[in-house]
């Protein structure tokens, strides 16, 4: 039975009834249960615990019994994976600056549209590599993020 680890964007549009996705992913998430364990890893865990601290007075307690009632298990993530998931994403800022950088400074210049504030681009490591390296453990990720891609990894998406 294979795992499927899950993204943070398929259980929020279940959690919080997204009008647009949320039969999808449900659907989706209840397919992959019957398929195999279903898994989050760190980052996933992490930015769930934002939305139940949003919502609940004991957020710990009611993520834990949201992940116990939904049969998900939160996994570790592997050292190899954190550094898989930083080379990735430090491949993925050099191809974006490519494509948006100064050709005389090479920095990339990035501004609010609403007010023209500007500001420098992220230099940390962005949560979506972290889940999908922390997936090549599981071999799936579930996701409705349509660019994400890694070797080893099958992209479910709802």
């Amino acid at each position: 039975m294979p795992e499927t680890a899950l993204d943070t964007n398929v259980l929020l549009d279940v959690l919080l009834d997204d009008a647009t996705h949320a039969a999808q992913s449900a659907r989706a998430l209840e397919e992959a249960a019957r398929e195999g364990p279903l898994v989050i890893g760190p980052a996933t865990l992490a930015e769930l615990a934002t939305v139940f601290a949003r919502r609940s007075t004991d957020p710990a307690n009611s993520l834990q019994a949201f992940l116990a009632e939904s049969g998900i298990r939160a996994t570790p993530m592997k050292e190899d994976d954190a550094v898989t998931a930083g080379t990735a994403y430090a491949a993925h800022l050099v191809k974006r600056a490519r494509k948006s950088s100064c050709q005389t400074c090479a920095k990339t210049p990035m501004s609010c549209p609403s007010c023209g504030q500007s500001w420098r681009g992220r230099d940390r490591i962005a949560t979506d590599f972290l889940i999908l390296a922390h997936a090549r453990t599981a071999g799936r990720l579930l996701t409705r993020d349509k660019g994400l891609k890694m070797k080893g990894v099958q992209i479910l998406r709802p």
